[in-house]
């Protein structure tokens, strides 16, 4: 039994279950499979916890060649809720492969010369069939306190991060019905006045 008690005073929520079990499982998905669990719905995302699709042409490139070559990988960690899959970390890459698959960009950088400028439905059909082949690795995150776990995961697992912000870090770890008011103030056109945020800061504030 792991002692939640810290975690609860850290998140200032009611002090009643301090004891539960946390149980995680290795599996693998083929490629294949685990996209046409993202287009039915059965993998998601929480727009409160991920980044939104932040990985430049060279990553994306970098990441499916990567999954052709069958280069180890690191794992994909999902939270099960209510019959479907919360993506906690390995969001960017997920969205790589559902993007890659629906041919809504092209290869742009690859040691593979048949890669280039290739969108998916132009690949040869042996690199097609190892990309769909390859196994993804995913850790399978099972509990009954959900949603504090889940934002847990995903800060510990994002402490060495470089990319992810002390923003983006706080947003996660507050998480309180001020979420939404926040976010809606970011959008506003007299909060951008006073701040004047950079491009790339605007499509990463909200």
């Amino acid at each position: 039994m792991v002692n939640i008690r810290p975690l609860l005073d850290y998140y200032g929520r009611e002090l009643e279950d301090l004891s539960f079990e946390i149980y995680s499982e290795t599996t693998t998905f083929p490629v294949e499979v685990y996209y046409e669990m993202m287009k039915r719905g059965r993998v998601v995302y929480d727009e409160d916890i991920q980044r939104y699709y932040v990985w430049d042409a060279v990553r994306k490139s970098m990441w499916i060649e990567s999954l052709i070559l069958h280069f180890p990988v690191p794992p994909i960690f999902l939270v099960e809720r209510a019959g479907q899959y919360v993506i906690v970390d390995g969001l960017q890459r997920s969205l790589t492969i559902r993007d890659y698959l629906d041919n809504k960009f092209w290869i742009t950088y690859s040691s593979i010369p048949e890669l280039i400028g290739k969108k998916f439905r132009e690949l040869p059909p042996d690199l097609k069939e190892r990309l769909l082949n390859f196994r993804i690795p995913a850790v399978i995150i099972k509990t009954p306190k959900i949603d504090l776990i889940m934002i847990e995961v995903f800060r510990r697992l994002n402490l060495g991060a470089k990319k992810l912000t002390v923003r983006q870090l706080l947003f996660v770890t507050v998480r309180t019905v001020c979420v939404q008011y926040i976010k809606e103030v970011a959008k506003s056109l007299e909060f951008r006045q006073l701040i004047k945020p950079s491009e790339g800061e605007a499509k990463s504030m909200y």
